[in-house]
């Protein structure tokens, strides 16, 4: 059995760290985090 994680932080997307899309959005607001198992028998 293996256990993952993957956390991916912006800090600047699509060239700019703060409302990048001109409604508000910041690029932190894209920070992910990907948890997963893998099984094998």
């Amino acid at each position: 059995m293996k256990l993952f994680a993957q956390y991916t932080r912006y800090s600047q997307f699509d060239g700019a760290a703060k409302n990048y899309d001109g409604s508000g959005r910041n690029a932190s607001d894209n920070n992910t985090l990907f948890l997963g198992v893998w099984l094998a028998f």
